[in-house]
């Protein structure tokens, strides 16, 4: 079973571009109730399992103990530039992430055979955020732009860190200003010029830069795509009521008042199964763009 763009636009059209129709009548309708587990259909649920197994058949591989990267390959050297940041540690955590969200999504979908509404939806955004970080690591020609990623990832990591200990009044061993300073000067000693030195800690890079970024530049993906799909599970993941009502199915119960409706609200087989293959095959992309970098240097991958 084939999961390209047009999968996904089909998808969108289908859901009719987050029911517009049925927002607009939102403040005639405001629903109230708490979203049910549902039986799945069989043959999604099949097509489902397909999918689990191939991301289960990539999990093997890249759960695997990984030795260095081999010398000469991109990314040995890319490690070397980015050094003691490497690009493959971090490619290939968002990978083991990625894996891990799905195969939960598969203990809960085919262990249970029951499917809430919404938790399904904050498994695959996960995965999605770690597949598409991988690939917007890998993706670029250029060791140069690979490099400052890395560089600009790992001050998005010392942010968060900051203000983590900042909760607990714990103070930092080493000061913010000299962890971003080490980072300007890896990124100098790698061949960054000074406009590209300034913006590893010009702004804190977020995953909705990075999953477009990655769709636009990983083979088989679609930025438009990716995107809008992210910000589905994410505003489903948050109680957004733009993505609840958007994407989510709901069954009215009862009228409760003119303006109120008790729903039961579900999560879309056809979403589900959707955006379940979208995120596998971001696995899929990280993982073709890892494995062709652990090997030898390619002549135009520099």
């Amino acid at each position: 079973m084939g999961w390209s763009g047009a999968d996904f636009k089909d998808l969108v059209t289908l859901s009719s571009a987050f029911r517009l129709v049925e927002q607009a009548e939102e403040s005639k309708n405001s629903p109230m109730g708490e979203p049910e587990q549902l039986m799945m259909d069989q043959r999604i649920l099949a097509d489902l399992a397909k999918i689990f197994d191939r991301v289960d058949a990539l999990a093997g591989v890249i759960e695997d103990e990984h030795p260095p990267p081999i010398a000469g390959s991109t990314l040995a050297e890319d490690d070397v530039a980015t050094d003691p940041f490497h690009i493959s540690h971090a490619a290939i955590w968002g990978l083991v992430s990625a894996v891990d969200h799905v195969k939960a999504l598969r203990t809960l979908v085919v262990d249970s055979h029951t499917v809430p509404a919404r938790a399904p939806f904050t498994l695959l955004r996960a995965a999605l955020e770690n597949a598409a970080t991988t690939v917007w690591l890998l993706a670029p020609s250029e060791r140069a732009e690979r490099v400052l990623r890395r560089l600009r990832l790992q001050w998005a990591n010392i942010k968060d860190d900051e203000s983590a200990r900042q909760l607990i009044d714990h103070a930092q061993t080493v000061p913010t200003k000299d962890k971003k300073r080490r980072l300007q000067d890896i990124g100098r000693a790698a061949g960054l010029s000074s406009s590209e030195v300034s913006l590893i800690a010009s702004r804190t890079v977020g995953f909705s830069s990075i999953v477009e970024t990655a769709g636009r530049e990983g083979n088989g993906l679609e930025a438009d795509i990716m995107l809008l799909v992210w910000k589905l599970c994410s505003g489903i993941a948050h109680a957004k009521s733009w993505a609840v009502l958007g994407l989510l199915d709901r069954d009215q119960i009862k009228r409760v008042t003119e303006n109120v409706a008790q729903v039961r609200l579900s999560a879309p087989d056809s979403a589900l199964l959707n955006i379940t293959g979208l995120a596998a095959a971001a696995i899929q992309e990280g993982w073709r763009l890892f494995a062709a970098a652990w090997q030898p240097t390619q002549p135009n991958k520099r």
